[in-house]
């Protein structure tokens, strides 16, 4: 994503390029990201990880900390659902 600011005090046009990333996990091996990453592909998310973990648990959460190490200021995460909290929340 691309933004354009225009400062006409100082006669300037900016340019800040954003990312837009996507996330999506599931609990169980016989649930299926599907419907998840359809809606983050729906939303322009340039690029998206998933990965099946156990909810109660936030170990072993490789993709989603990959994209948090790899996120820069101004990109935005995208997640479809937050319903579902591990034990420890």
């Amino acid at each position: 994503m691309v933004l354009r600011f225009h400062y006409q005090e100082l006669n300037e046009t900016v340019f800040i390029i954003m990312a837009l990333y996507g996330y999506t996990r599931v609990s169980t091996s016989d649930q299926g990201l599907t419907l998840q990453t359809q809606i983050l592909r729906a939303a322009v998310c340039e690029i998206i990880r998933a990965e099946k973990a156990s909810g109660s648990s936030r170990t072993g959460r490789s993709e989603l900390q990959l994209l948090l190490d790899f996120m820069r200021a101004g990109d935005t995460l995208m997640v479809t659902r937050v319903d579902r909290p591990g034990p420890q929340h």
